[in-house]
């Protein structure tokens, strides 16, 4: 059996200028509370015995720093991470960086209700796009690890919106659901690889974050 545990990024810059189209923004670093999401998932990391035989991240700032954090609680060393630019967020193309309320007029929401998995900006990417990107990740994973071991449990640090467009590929679930799922920062969701299919274990799974004042969604 393969398991992948999906892990969403920390709280980073981009999460609270959200007044601002942010999709990829790869540049964009974690703030102070952020930085503290991923010691308290670290935390529970440790605490909780987890292993991982394979861990990637995607290129953005923000999930590496989530990452090497987390991470250092298992004494896991940055060099033994794979960094994977298929596990970024959802591209917004020409709009990152955009004053979301000037980019999203009543016309171009109107587009996005005719569409909503096909719909895509200017040199960005639909939600189609993300789903079958994250898919083929997965699928391209199994083939890597299905022979290694019996068993394998592999770490991606990816992000909210690329993570729950997986959810929705594997589920079958509807653009508008998709976009319903909950995925807070540094929640963790858990997929695994049996009998020649895609199980759905957890989602949003944020123990580690319950009692404190670092719970956000983005």
């Amino acid at each position: 059996m393969i398991t992948v545990h999906f892990i969403r990024h920390a709280e980073s810059l981009g999460n609270v200028n959200n007044h601002l189209v942010g999709g990829r923004s790869s540049h964009l670093p974690l703030t102070e509370r952020g930085e503290e999401q991923a010691r308290l998932l670290g935390q529970r990391l440790k605490e909780d015995g987890i292993r991982f035989d394979g861990i990637y991240t995607s290129d953005a700032v923000r999930a590496k720093e989530t990452a090497k954090i987390a991470l250092a609680y298992l004494e896991v060393d940055q060099l033994d991470w794979v960094e994977d630019p298929e596990l970024a967020e959802l591209s917004q193309g020409d709009w990152e960086g955009s004053l979301r309320q000037e980019v999203f007029s009543e016309q171009v929401r109107e587009e996005i209700m005719k569409s909503p998995l096909d719909f895509k900006p200017p040199s960005g990417e639909s939600q189609r796009d993300v789903r079958q990107r994250m898919l083929g990740w997965l699928e391209k994973e199994v083939q890597n690890w299905k022979d290694k071991e019996e068993s394998s449990s592999i770490a991606a640090f990816s992000h909210g919106f690329a993570i729950r467009s997986l959810i929705g590929e594997l589920t079958r679930a509807d653009a508008f659901i998709t976009r319903q799922i909950v995925t807070y920062n540094t929640s963790i969701s858990t997929v695994y690889w049996s009998e020649g299919q895609w199980f759905v274990e957890r989602v949003n799974d944020h123990a580690h974050l319950r009692g404190t004042e670092f719970i956000g969604h983005y």
